[in-house]
């Protein structure tokens, strides 16, 4: 029976819609998450490698304030290195799988290769040590949202780190590769930890009027201002609780001085 032409026409055009809708679902699938393969790495760094790594876990990227059970890290015995750090800074993991957004990857991308290469090896040792440990499950993709797994997807890209000028280097000259001035270090450490992104610039200038005694004192008593009077972090428990203290806490107090100049800087370009 032929149907009427209204009819006809409402097919074709439904039809229409739902294959470009299908094949634009398909090129999001392929064309997202976008990665490269992973690196063919064998790490073999000493102890001044894995204590650099550790205190970059613990203190600047402060993963164990949401990877808070060590046994989470017992799932990783089995990735090889260039897999740990892709996933650390372009944030796929070993099946090229978006991780969750959450996961601070963008920022970690800024890691100097020597710098995220001593995370890997810190991640590898933690995995050591929890193997044969219970693995929880923590927060599997399917406890996430469709939004939320549709937006992870499309933001991982391929990292390019970089290595650390030393002297000597063609461009060791560049004063954003050098660790000579407190400030270039301070925007390092800050942009690897998150801070600026956070702190937006009202409290870049509250901040940059502290003295460089009451910054590091800040970080030593999380709860109390410099004064000793109560500020906006103690009255809000939710911003106390976002604040990754115990890490920040183990800062030297050269890297929190360097902060705190990066701080100075920023609020001079404002």
């Amino acid at each position: 029976m032929r149907l009427p032409p209204v009819t006809q026409k409402f097919a074709f055009v439904f039809g229409l819609i739902a294959g470009l809708v299908a094949l634009l679902v398909s090129s999001f699938f392929l064309v997202f998450p976008r990665f490269d393969l992973p690196e063919t790495l064998v790490l073999r760094g000493g102890a001044a490698e894995l204590a650099r790594g550790q205190y970059l876990f613990d203190a600047v990227a402060t993963c164990s304030h949401c990877h808070t059970q060590a046994s989470y890290f017992s799932r990783f015995g089995s990735w090889t290195d260039g897999e740990l750090l892709r996933a650390i800074t372009a944030g796929v993991d070993r099946q090229g799988q978006a991780l969750h957004y959450e996961m601070p990857y963008r920022d970690y991308a800024h890691f100097f290769r020597d710098d995220a290469e001593a995370v890997v090896l810190a991640v590898k040792e933690i995995s050591m040590r929890s193997s044969g440990t219970q693995d929880p499950v923590v927060g599997g993709s399917e406890s996430y949202s469709l939004w939320s797994r549709l937006v992870s997807r499309v933001l991982p890209r391929p990292a390019k780190l970089e290595h650390r000028a030393r002297q000597g280097d063609p461009d060791f000259v560049l004063a954003r590769l050098s660790e000579n001035s407190s400030v270039n270090r301070g925007n390092y450490l800050a942009t690897v930890a998150r801070c600026f992104q956070c702190h937006k610039l009202d409290e870049v200038k509250t901040y940059a009027a502290w003295t460089e005694v009451a910054f590091v004192a800040r970080f030593r008593q999380p709860l109390t201002s410099p004064t000793g009077e109560n500020n906006k972090i103690k009255k809000s428990l939710p911003l106390a609780k976002s604040m990754p203290w115990p890490g920040y806490q183990k800062m030297t107090d050269a890297d929190l001085k360097s902060i705190y100049h990066a701080t100075l800087e920023r609020a001079k370009s404002l």
